[in-house]
């Protein structure tokens, strides 16, 4: 079961986290034949020291941008470099259970149609045991297609997808914080089969001001472009797309506490 990790690095990140991101790699039931990390941009001593360290213990390939260009355009650059079709996604700032890829990569491996597979995520401010909240997604294929009428149907560090299919549908969009969901959304809309699993596989580090980057206007008008683009390309109809705009606005341009409150007691369980 040979596959591909990739995961894009910039120079805000971590050094802790990004340690601990590569120990959880490391601690894998089924381990990765190769590690794509891409430098976005130039970054910090202390952060290419960590690489450096676990390049001793993990197949690391390392691949550098000049300049930081957006998550979108590293992963597009990082995924040329995949040498097998099944890529796995990974934030730098999570931790794998040590059965995520074993549990993904067997089901990819035994289903030649399914292009993509994710699960739910486990979020936590400080350390995994101390979760706050599951962040559940539908399971099955039709189900997904429903709820990505509505929100992302997937959590982008979970998912391990056919680079193959990925490829074929022109990679990820650059989208402010819209860069995945574009992408399943193009996905689904082709007509590829995708499913999640109905646990944790990731626990998802959200101390690091998630909410906050959820809101604003750059948010907000990223998010009605990717909606106008759901409807030009027919995933959405008119309507549809006026009342997921109606719905998202006074979240995205509310205080920031108000938002956080919302994310955490009223969208997930």
């Amino acid at each position: 079961m040979s596959f591909s990790v990739l995961m894009s690095l910039y120079n805000g990140e971590s050094s802790e986290y990004l340690n601990d991101c590569l120990s959880s790699i490391n601690s894998q039931i089924l381990k990765p034949n190769q590690i794509v990390i891409v430098y976005d941009g130039p970054i910090r001593k202390e952060l290419d020291d960590i690489v450096t360290r676990w390049e001793k213990q993990l197949p690391i390939h390392c691949v550098k941008l000049t300049s930081c260009t957006g998550l979108g355009n590293a992963l597009n650059y990082g995924l040329k470099f995949c040498d097998y079709d099944i890529v796995c996604r990974m934030d730098t700032d999570d931790i794998c259970r040590n059965d995520r890829f074993l549990r993904q990569v067997k089901i990819l491996e035994s289903d030649n149609n399914l292009a993509l597979i994710g699960s739910y995520i486990s979020e936590f401010d400080s350390t995994p045991s101390n979760s706050h909240a599951v962040r559940t997604v539908p399971i099955e294929h039709n189900d997904i297609c429903l709820y990505a009428k509505k929100r992302n149907p997937f959590n982008h560090m979970t998912v391990a997808f056919r680079k193959s299919v990925v490829t074929s549908l022109g990679g990820y969009k650059d989208e402010y914080l819209y860069e995945d969901y574009a992408l399943w959304i193009k996905m689904l809309k082709n007509g590829f089969l995708t499913k999640n699993i109905p646990e944790a596989l990731v626990y998802a580090r959200v101390g690091n001001n998630m909410e906050l980057k959820r809101g604003g206007w750059k948010y907000f008008t990223s998010e009605v472009k990717a909606q106008y683009g759901f409807y030009k390309i027919g995933f959405l109809n008119k309507q549809e797309m006026i009342i997921n705009i109606v719905l998202r606005t006074p979240v995205r341009l509310m205080p920031n506490f108000m938002r956080k409150i919302i994310y955490r007691n009223l969208l997930r369980n």
